[in-house]
Formats: C-alpha cells, structure tokens, sequence
C-alpha cells in the first residue's frame, strides 16, 4: 500500500507542477478559444489541486480500514 501511496503522490505532485502551465493550453486544444479566455484555466488549476488531496484523504482512509480489518 505504501508503494502506491507513493505513486499517487508523484503523480499527483507532477500535476500540481506542471498543471498551471498546460491547463491554459489543455482547454484551448479541448474546448477551443471561447472557453480557454475565460476563468477556465484557473479553475480547472484549483479543480486539479483538490482532487489531488481528496486522492491522498481516500488512500490513507483504506489504509485505516484495511488495518482494522
């Protein structure tokens, strides 16, 4: 478990590095220029952030079940 914990914080910590430089140019491929000027990028940035912690919260809370159990 400790292995993919480890795995999910790399991943994770390579997004939130990198997210704020390619979110702007994720949304302009995907979407296209109407929703890439808009307040798209910033919020997909913060969207990322959160999932990331709410990643970790969910893989500790199995780690606590898996132990009681």
């Amino acid at each position: 478990l400790t292995t993919i914990i480890k795995i999910v914080l790399l991943i994770g910590l390579v997004f939130i590095t990198f997210g704020p430089n390619y979110s702007y140019s994720l949304i302009r491929i995907v979407l296209g220029e109407k929703w890439s000027e808009t307040e798209a990028p910033t919020f997909f940035f913060f969207f990322k952030i959160i999932l990331f912690f709410l990643t970790i919260d969910n893989f500790l809370s199995l780690i606590l079940i898996f132990r009681v159990l």
